[in-house]
């Protein structure tokens, strides 16, 4: 049911501004993004999570699903950015996400040495943080 609606939702225009992201709208926004990448939609899910982080910087799960989607498209350099940019903002992002985004990084990125220390601790800290 999710893939359809993301399907539907894909035909039509990525939200706006003007849409307001309620924690349940955040919610649907996550879904259908999970929707489009389990389809192959990585560059509609690309959008949809731009669109919403634009709109609700203060978020940490969407960016780190964004960080997701670049990872399973092999973009490196744009998953190692964003990592970076949730690290330097000091989000709210739990520690089972951070060991999931550095099981990537060391994936992805292996010559990054900070990915091994994240899996050391409960997220980015003085001690592991990108340079």
């Amino acid at each position: 049911m999710v893939a359809e609606k993301a399907a539907r939702r894909s035909d039509e225009e990525i939200p706006t501004e003007d849409e307001n992201l309620t924690d349940s709208g955040i919610f649907s926004v996550l879904e259908m993004m999970d929707a489009l990448v389990s389809g192959g939609n990585l560059d509609e899910a690309e959008k949809l999570a731009l669109n919403a982080i634009h709109n609700h910087r203060d978020r940490a799960n969407v960016p780190v699903n964004l960080a997701v989607i670049y990872f399973k498209a092999g973009r490196k350099s744009a998953f190692l950015a964003v990592v970076r940019n949730m690290s330097s903002k000091k989000l709210d992002v739990p520690e089972d996400a951070w060991r999931r985004l550095a099981v990537m990084g060391l994936e992805i990125a292996p010559e990054e040495p900070v990915f091994s220390a994240l899996l050391e601790c409960d997220g980015p800290s003085n001690s592991a943080t990108f340079h």
